[in-house]
């Protein structure tokens, strides 16, 4: 049995090759779902943009991501076209952002309400407010214990409220 130069080079050129372009014929292990990687972060600003306009702002003082759970302290959540949203601490979790502490709710045309603890349904656009609130708007003033606002129609359905309405004459 012979062996041939063409054969023995054709194998070595094949074998050069393969080792530098760092071809791996063993498998490595991929992250498992269940490996969990912790984030934080201090004077964090998110900015969320389409293709067209600028969706949502993000600022927090300090914050830390954990599994799913995005929590923060000192924030201020922003639209561009409708609200604005702070509070001292915040925990966001599929599609909903818990506020606690502080809350105070800004909506465009001078409608602001202040509570303790609020839950904010970003896919519903609405805010529930689970502690005694005060809502103000122009001179008018509405104080009550749960409410729930809905951020696109600008309406307050509450419950228990104590109202000063002016009216024009």
């Amino acid at each position: 049995m012979v062996l041939r130069v063409e054969s023995i080079l054709i194998v070595l050129i094949v074998t050069i090759l393969l080792g530098s372009t760092g071809v791996k014929f063993q498998q490595e292990r991929a992250l498992e779902a269940s490996e969990k990687k912790e984030l934080a972060f201090q004077s964090m600003r998110l900015t969320q943009v389409d293709t067209h306009e600028v969706k949502h702002y993000l600022f927090a003082k300090e914050g830390s991501y954990a599994g799913t759970t995005l929590t923060l302290k000192d924030m201020n959540y922003t639209t561009p076209q409708s609200i604005s949203l702070y509070a001292k601490r915040a925990t966001y979790r599929e599609k909903m952002l818990g506020l606690e502490g502080n809350v105070t709710l800004i909506q465009k045309g001078d409608f602001t309400y202040v509570t303790q603890k609020a839950l904010y349904n970003l896919q519903k656009q609405t805010v529930e407010i689970l502690s005694p609130f005060r809502a103000t708007f122009d001179r008018n003033l509405f104080e009550g214990e749960h409410a729930i606002y809905l951020v696109e129609e600008k309406v307050l359905d509450a419950k228990a409220i104590h109202a000063v309405v002016y009216t024009v004459e």
